[in-house]
């Protein structure tokens, strides 16, 4: 009896090591793999399996070095950064420029390649601005991110310091559209409020205040807004009912109310009078433009160079109300990211493009040197789908991706290689494919098809992004986006 039960008793012994030994235990039914065979790594899983360059990624295998530096890891041939590992876990992210296809981790001792992909998905830039000296992009994630001058807090990141190279706006998400005053920024977010920050001496945030913001805050009373516009130190908006709103600097009259000039700056927005079915808003140093359902352009404000395209120059008197001044029109620029964006564009509906206002440096782009009251007619200039006004200099996007460019050209803004200024368009050199325009105080920036964006011109406070301040006279591609 007691050998009976001494033999059930090794049985039973063998057979809970035998389940020991293949996995079984406890409340588990999953078997454990166990490592191979000498000493080459392998990747057995890696979580998530896709993501957005930046995404940390952990990969779960054998074999690896427990010293990060020992360990090369590549995403489809894109070497990564491993903050950390084991033997059995490596920590690292998805680089710049890296591709969707397998992962590999090098040692020492060999090379491991995943059984399957990482897939490699995009938050790509959907829409650009410049200001004076700073330069904005909006990612399709909704989220913001800011270069260049930075004195007043305009590019939002909470400091007051420069940056060479795009830095995320923290705490902002939600944006569709984008606007870059002098040394203000505005965006639109996805439920219809208005967000500002920047210089606001003349209360162009619109927050009630004149501080100075180097974070976003939010716009007084403000809602149901469709499109933004900013000026050198005004702000403009557009709502769904087609009215326009305004708030900051009044001096030219460009708040749109003449019973309120000369009272000053205005803080908060105030309606413009007399002006519905608003489709386009377009603001300039001290003047603005707004575009009909249809099609009529009507302007109000500083008319000291005739930028208001209403057959008079008249410094003293400005036009406190807006005034109609072109049919047929298409769309509307005007620049507002300097004192020296005293002209306004239009393209009308053949595909034409029409300027009037100041025209010392040729920006007009009619081969003359002199300012027009109203509008002429851009030199052998067709097929235009949109166009941006600059510091004393134009830029024009054609229907074949092309961009042309006339004016002043000292610091190589019209990116055809020289600094001599043009008083009719001339191409930008080595650039196709381009799908967004805009131009700041002496740089422009295009977004391209492809999603990357590149600028040229001025980059004293590193509004190029190239991670330089070094001005370029040909097309640069801004990094890290």
């Amino acid at each position: 009896m007691k050998s009976m039960d001494l033999r059930k008793m090794l049985c039973l012994i063998v057979l809970m090591l035998a389940v020991l030994a293949s996995g079984c235990g406890g409340g588990g039914g999953d078997s454990v793999t166990p490592p191979p065979a000498g000493t080459t790594p392998t990747i057995s899983v890696f979580t998530p399996t896709s993501g957005p360059e930046g995404t940390q990624v952990v990969l779960t295998g054998f074999n690896f070095s427990a010293t990060p530096a020992n360990n090369t890891v590549k995403f489809s041939g894109t070497t990564a950064t491993v903050s950390s590992s084991t033997a059995t876990q490596i920590i690292t992210s998805v680089p710049t420029g890296a591709t969707t296809g397998a992962i590999t981790v090098t040692t020492a001792d060999g090379t491991a390649t995943s059984s399957a992909g990482f897939t490699v998905t995009t938050t790509g830039t959907v829409a650009i601005a410049t200001g004076d000296g700073h330069s904005m992009a909006l990612k399709s994630d909704g989220t913001v991110w800011t270069w260049g001058w930075n004195r007043d807090g305009q590019l939002g990141d909470g400091t007051n310091t420069d940056r060479y190279a795009p830095v995320k706006v923290n705490g902002l998400t939600g944006v569709t559209a984008l606007s870059a005053g002098g040394d203000h920024t505005v965006v639109l977010k996805s439920d219809g409020t208005v967000w500002t920050w920047g210089n606001n001496l003349s209360g162009q945030l619109g927050d009630g205040t004149y501080t100075y913001k180097n974070t976003p805050g939010q716009v007084s009373g403000l809602t149901g807004v469709t499109a933004i516009a900013t000026g050198e130190a005004f702000s403009m908006a557009l709502k769904s009912d087609g009215t326009v709103w305004i708030w900051g600097d009044n001096f030219g009259g460009q708040i749109g109310d003449w019973t309120l000039y000369p009272a000053g700056n205005w803080h908060t927005p105030v309606q413009v009078i007399g002006l519905a079915n608003v489709t386009a808003i377009a603001a300039g140093w001290e003047h603005a433009l707004a575009l009909k359902s249809d099609g009529s352009v009507w302007t109000w404000g500083d008319n000291d160079f005739g930028q208001l395209g209403g057959g008079t120059v008249n410094s003293s008197n400005k036009r406190w109300d807006p005034q109609q001044v072109l049919t047929g029109v298409a769309a509307i620029a005007a620049g507002g990211g300097s004192d020296h964006n005293r002209h306004s564009i239009v393209i009308k509906s053949d595909g034409t493009a029409w300027t009037f206002g100041y025209n010392s440096q040729g920006e007009l782009g009619n081969g003359t040197t002199i300012a027009s009251n109203t509008p002429v007619q851009v030199s052998s200039l067709t097929s235009v789908t949109a166009v941006a006004a600059g510091s004393d200099f134009t830029a024009a996007l054609k229907s074949d991706g092309m961009v042309w460019t006339w004016g002043y050209n000292i610091n190589g803004q019209l990116g055809d290689g020289t600094t001599v200024e043009k008083h009719t368009p001339v191409q930008v050199s080595g650039l196709t494919g381009v799908a967004k325009l805009v131009a700041g105080g002496n740089h422009a920036l295009v977004l391209k098809n492809d999603g990357t964006v590149w600028g040229w011109g001025s980059n004293g406070n590193g509004e190029l992004g190239d991670g330089t301040t070094t001005a370029r006279n040909t097309p640069v591609q801004v990094t890290g986006l």
